[in-house]
C-alpha cells in the first residue's frame, strides 16, 4: 500500500510537472506571438511613414520643376554676347578699335586691338544649362 501511494505521488508529481511545463510553453508562444504581431504592427507604420515622406518628396521635386519651366517661360532668354570674335585668340589683323592698357591687369606689354566682329549668341545655351543645373539641384535637394 505504502509503495502504491509512493508510486501514485511519485505519478501525480511528474503529472503536474509536465503540465506546468505544458501551460508555461504554452504562453510563453503566445507572448512571442503577441510581441511578433506588436512588431509587424510597429513595422508596418515605419514603412507607411516612410512611404508618405518618399511621396512628399517627389510631390515637392515635381512642384519644383513645374515652377522652374513656368519661371523659364515667363522670363524670356536674353542675348549675351560673351565673345564679339569667333575665335577666342585675338588675331593683329583686326580692325583696331578698342586697346587693352597694361596697366589694367589684362594683356601684354604689347597691346593689341580687339576686333570687332559678329560671334555666336551664348546667351540661350547659357540660360538653358542654368534651367538644367535648377532642376539637379532640386532634384539632389528631394533626396
Amino acid at each position: 500500500m505504502i509503495y502504491a501511494r509512493l508510486v501514485f505521488g511519485a505519478l501525480l508529481a511528474v503529472a503536474i510537472f509536465l503540465g506546468g511545463y505544458k501551460v508555461a510553453d504554452w504562453r510563453g508562444k503566445a507572448a512571442s506571438e503577441a510581441l511578433q504581431a506588436a512588431n509587424a504592427l510597429a513595422l508596418a507604420d515605419d514603412y507607411k511613414k516612410l512611404e508618405a515622406a518618399h511621396i512628399a518628396k517627389e510631390t515637392a521635386l515635381a512642384a519644383e520643376n513645374d515652377q522652374l519651366k513656368n519661371d523659364s517661360l515667363k522670363f524670356p532668354t536674353v542675348s549675351v554676347r560673351m565673345c564679339k570674335y569667333a575665335s577666342p585668340i585675338v588675331s593683329t589683323t583686326g580692325t583696331p578699335r578698342q586697346v587693352i592698357p597694361t596697366s589694367a591687369g589684362v594683356g601684354s606689354s604689347d597691346p593689341k586691338p580687339v576686333p570687332q566682329g559678329d560671334g555666336p549668341d551664348y546667351g540661350p545655351s547659357l540660360f538653358g544649362l542654368a534651367d538644367a543645373l535648377d532642376s539637379i539641384d532640386a532634384k539632389c535637394r528631394a533626396l
